[in-house]
């Protein structure tokens, strides 16, 4: 219901992306701070015709690991691939699509939020445990040439699996600007 309007544009694409800035690890649902959606928004997606979801937000720890893995399993759930967090720190960094007979790899990154020059990542100032910080891609503007390079050896990961195609997705900026 919700994308009613616009299905028609969205699944006319060979590739339709959207970032989520929420988790679903279930009841109870919230707002603004921390957001927590209900499983439904995955389903709707899916049903306007959305591919791939951008899921390395600010917002991706908002309900914890749990969020994180739990959002991650109700997109897969729903035909969806999920860009930018995963359920084990094996999976690969990337996602892959493949659109008619071309692979396509995205890799997203969220910037950190809050972080200083320790090695600890944070998103929306909270600090992750290190399990937690191995599932989200994020940015640190502090030690931005060592990310990059990590960013380069993903997209060079990517390439060796038969990525043609290597799109780069960034979520950051200041709020409200």
């Amino acid at each position: 219901e919700p994308f009613e309007y616009i299905k028609p544009y969205i699944s006319s694409a060979d590739l339709a992306m959207c970032t989520i800035e929420t988790t679903f690890p279930g009841k109870p649902y919230t707002g603004y701070p921390t957001f927590r959606g209900p499983e439904s928004l995955a389903t709707s997606l899916k049903t306007a015709g959305f591919d791939m979801i951008m899921t390395s937000s600010n917002h991706a720890y908002d309900s914890g690991e749990i969020g994180i893995t739990k959002t991650v399993e109700v997109l897969r759930a729903n035909d969806l691939i999920a860009a930018g967090t995963r359920l084990t720190a094996e999976e690969p960094r990337y996602a892959m699509a493949e659109v008619k007979g071309v692979k396509i790899a995205m890799i997203a990154y969220s910037y950190e939020t809050g972080s200083g020059d320790d090695r600890t990542t944070y998103l929306n100032a909270n600090p992750l445990p290190d399990s937690a910080a191995a599932l989200v891609n994020s940015f640190n503007y502090g030690r931005m040439e060592e990310d990059v390079q990590e960013m380069k050896a993903i997209a060079d990961e990517a390439r060796t699996a038969g990525a043609e195609i290597i799109l780069m997705y960034f979520h950051w900026g200041e709020e409200y600007h």
